[in-house]
């Protein structure tokens, strides 16, 4: 590739009153003197300002989605790329239980300290221990 593809290639960044991310616009062409194609990157935030979806240019759904709990950790995370992680927190934060896309389920068990006593980790789906 020559550098006349790429000069003078404009890219957008667009925010919201908050100063957060929603838009990157970015061009694309593959041939110097082409029009340039535009492909836009969409996010979207929560009130406190999570990032709660975010859209690429190659898909019409989102490609990252996360649901939080109250506290603000991630509870389920959906990805186009690594599929969809569950986590079950305690009360005070710590991972109780786990589950990803590929049929893996963890649970971890804790003292009255919360300290790690054992984790157990299934990779056959639809088995229980």
């Amino acid at each position: 590739m020559t550098s006349s593809i790429h000069r003078r290639t404009p890219s957008l960044n667009v925010i919201d009153g908050r100063g957060l991310p929603i838009r990157q616009i970015a061009y694309l062409r593959t041939v110097a003197g082409e029009t340039a194609t535009a492909l836009v990157t969409r996010q979207q935030h929560d009130v406190s300002g999570k990032l709660v979806e975010q859209w690429d240019p190659r898909l019409p759904r989102p490609n990252l989605a996360t649901v939080y709990s109250l506290s603000g950790e991630p509870l389920k995370v959906d990805s186009v790329d690594v599929g969809w992680r569950l986590n079950l927190p305690g009360l005070a934060g710590q991972a109780l239980e786990r589950w990803d896309a590929r049929g893996s389920h963890w649970r971890t068990t804790y003292d009255d300290q919360l300290r790690v006593l054992a984790v157990e980790e299934n990779a056959q789906p639809d088995v229980e221990t």
